[in-house]
């Protein structure tokens, strides 16, 4: 077996924390949040506190389209940077083995 390579790896906290409200049908608030999707075709996914999300299972409601954009989804960072040069947030670091 061939010896692992410590890497240090930086990457936006956006991709922990991302969550906006938006004002949904007759002023009732929903959440979009940036989760992580466990056995999906991707890593991470958006999900939407709305009914139209809730019970059609459609991909995107037209809330996550509403604020979609403002996640910068800045995921591997130039180590020297202490906030993301995109959106502003955080950067953390972390050692990978590879």
């Amino acid at each position: 077996m061939p010896d692992l390579t410590t890497v240090l790896y930086a990457y936006c906290t956006s991709r922990d924390t991302f969550s906006r409200e938006v004002e949904g049908v007759n002023g009732t608030l929903c959440t979009v949040s940036l989760t992580r999707i466990l056995g999906g075709p991707s890593q991470y996914g958006f999900e939407c506190t709305c009914l139209a999300f809730k019970y059609k299972k459609t991909l995107e409601c037209k809330h996550i389209k509403s604020v979609k954009d403002q996640f910068c989804g800045t995921c591997e960072i130039d180590s020297s940077y202490t906030t993301c040069p995109n959106c502003g947030e955080e950067v953390k670091y972390e050692y990978w083995e590879v």
